[in-house]
């Protein structure tokens, strides 16, 4: 469904209403917008750890509820530092690596609490950058699920991986 343009009203008129002030009644539909935006924290040095910084927004114009989740899917050769993530939040490995030269490590964060409409919050989580990491040939993006989120078009970022200190 689209997001309306507004609040949705209903309004109730009688020609021997004295009082009109209070013959309008509105509810906002729209729920939330959350938007979310991924940098790296320094570098990313191959056999090294690094970080990912994620900020969520909400625009509101409410507040979302918990859980709200990211999704991270790591670029081949980057493993998840466990316990790295930034408090409050919860990551966990949902899709483990057996052979990172092949295998994309999935990791989804969790916050648990509400999040109120016009803030936004931080995320970071440490990656291991393995020795025979393979550069990607597009972006690392991340994403992020929500179910009141009635804008889907900021959902997602990406940054690139490419960019690493090699060193000798």
């Amino acid at each position: 469904a689209v997001r309306p343009p507004g609040p949705n009203c209903v309004l109730v008129q009688h020609p021997d209403d004295n009082n009109p002030a209070n013959d309008k009644s509105c509810v906002d539909t729209r729920k939330v917008d959350l938007a979310i935006s991924k940098s790296v924290q320094g570098e990313l040095p191959i056999g090294g750890t690094g970080t990912y910084v994620i900020i969520l927004k909400n625009a509101g114009p409410a507040a979302a509820a918990p859980p709200i989740v990211v999704k991270e899917i790591l670029p081949f050769g980057f493993t998840f530092v466990p316990n790295s993530a930034s408090a409050p939040w919860s990551c966990s490995v949902t899709s483990p690596v057996v052979n990172p030269a092949t295998d994309q490590q999935v990791v989804v964060c969790t916050y648990p609490a509400a999040f109120p409409a016009n803030s936004s919050v931080k995320l970071a989580i440490g990656v291991n950058v393995n020795p025979i990491a393979a550069r990607p040939p597009g972006p690392n993006c991340v994403l992020v699920q929500h179910p009141g989120d009635n804008d889907p078009a900021n959902d997602k970022s990406c940054v690139d991986t490419r960019k690493v200190d090699l060193a000798i």
